[in-house]
């Protein structure tokens, strides 16, 4: 792998990352929602 694919891979795994990140962060707030009672 030449250097320049090299770094667009970094890249992209940085961003799949963080993208990933904030999903995990999003999922874990709607488990949070959905175990409270409604009428708590």
């Amino acid at each position: 792998m030449d250097d320049q694919s090299h770094q667009k891979f970094s890249l992209l795994k940085y961003t799949i990352l963080q993208y990933w990140q904030k999903l995990k962060n999003i999922l874990t707030l709607i488990l949070i929602i959905k175990k409270r009672p409604f009428f708590a």
